[in-house]
């Protein structure tokens, strides 16, 4: 690697959000084994717990960031 990439705090930042993200995602996925649920269910279910009224499948996918036709 180049001196540029290393002082680029931009970068830096980036690289140490996605190794983050990465290792929590491990995590959560052993934690979803347990009960045969995929991290994308898991995301539906804690969007389904946290709204009080009955959400669309439009409404849904918003949260979760997918096509409203993937709920």
């Amino acid at each position: 690697m180049n001196n540029y990439v290393l002082e680029d705090r931009d970068f830096t930042s980036w690289v140490t959000l996605a190794r983050m993200r990465d290792a929590i995602f491990k995590n959560r996925v052993k934690e979803f084994k347990k009960y045969n649920l995929s991290a994308r269910q898991s995301s539906v279910l804690m969007v389904l717990n946290a709204i009080d009224e009955s959400p669309t499948p439009a409404e849904v996918s918003q949260w979760v960031f997918r096509e409203p036709h993937s709920i």
